[in-house]
């Protein structure tokens, strides 16, 4: 049945007409009208007319949205929140070049190593060299090649045997070769181990 959605049929006892498109649909009772709800196209339907209304009128199915709890205010805009994320962590400086000076990294202790001589090894090969620079966080040792390069990589674990020629002290420390480099027909290679050895620590702390 269809009427004009100006002038809705006289009402009964609980009348309910849908609208969409200039054309009315009802009425519904109660019933029917929960049922439509629950049908796919109920969403086509843009008005309803309710008896149960106090004062009948046609109005949206769907009640317009609340207004916003707040407006941005117009002007300069407020500052941004202050940022409380953490930096990331630089990284370190590598070497620039192969020329760069192999150092430790600083140590508030450094030893007198003057004619320290070692024999250093893994389990495929061995080189012989001297202490040039002691720390207690490892040492530099100086290693004369003939040819080609030590075949030694970074990060290889070697056992040290130090000498003292003078007093024919020596001794045996476990160390992690932490680099190498070339320095004329030489080969320098940063040794890093868990303490000073007391064969070079007794020798003093350098001037």
């Amino acid at each position: 049945m269809t009427t004009k959605p100006n002038t809705p049929p006289p009402t009964s006892p609980i009348q309910i007409f849908l609208g969409k498109n200039g054309q009315t649909f009802g009425p519904y009772t109660v019933e029917q009208y929960e049922g439509l709800q629950a049908q796919a196209d109920f969403a086509t339907y843009k008005y309803i007319w309710d008896s149960r209304d106090t004062q009948p009128s046609w109005r949206p199915i769907e009640a317009a949205p609340a207004a916003p709890l707040s407006v941005a205010p117009s002007g300069p805009s407020a500052p941004p929140p202050p940022d409380h994320s953490i930096e990331p962590v630089q990284e370190t400086e590598r070497p620039r070049s192969a020329k760069a000076n192999l150092r430790l990294v600083p140590s508030p202790v450094a030893y007198r190593s003057s004619g320290i001589e070692v024999v250093f090894h893994d389990a495929r090969r061995a080189l012989s060299a001297r202490v040039t620079h002691a720390t207690d966080a490892g040492c530099e040792l100086e290693s004369e090649v003939a040819h080609g390069t030590p075949e030694f990589g970074s990060q290889s674990r070697v056992q040290l045997h130090l000498l003292n020629p003078k007093t024919g002290e020596s001794m045996n420390v476990e160390g992690r070769i932490a680099g190498m480099k070339r320095a004329g027909t030489s080969w320098q290679f940063q040794v890093l181990w868990g303490e000073c050895p007391e064969l070079i620590s007794a020798t003093g702390q350098a001037a």
